[in-house]
């Protein structure tokens, strides 16, 4: 009987363990990955691009200005959806994906 009752406790541990950790992200959370993910994407054609622009004096300005495009739709996506969002940890990756976002267009002087 011991034994049952450790069993249940460790099969209760483990459920709890993988629903925190590797459950499904809520609805909130996903559209705010999402949009990082957008946002990394959009960040490295805008890198490939400035590097094209210093080798062999390629012109790969449309290809900047189209990722900076993208960047800057995410940024404006990011902020409509921040002011619905009602889920603590989903505001809380929110401001961090705001504050990467700020840093780099600061960094790479994007207005």
């Amino acid at each position: 009987m011991k034994k049952l009752v450790w069993l249940i406790i460790l099969v209760l541990v483990g459920y709890f363990v993988y629903a925190q950790f590797f459950g499904p992200l809520p609805k909130e959370e996903k559209e705010v990955k999402a949009l990082g993910s957008r946002f990394g994407t959009a960040q490295s054609q805008y890198l490939g691009a400035l590097r094209q622009m210093g080798s062999l004096g390629l012109d790969a300005t449309a290809d900047a200005d189209d990722a900076i495009g993208a960047m800057k739709k995410a940024k404006k996506e990011l902020l409509e959806l921040k002011e619905s969002l009602t889920e603590a940890n989903a505001i809380v990756r929110a401001e961090k994906l705001e504050a990467k976002i700020i840093e780099f267009f600061e960094k790479n002087d994007i207005k």
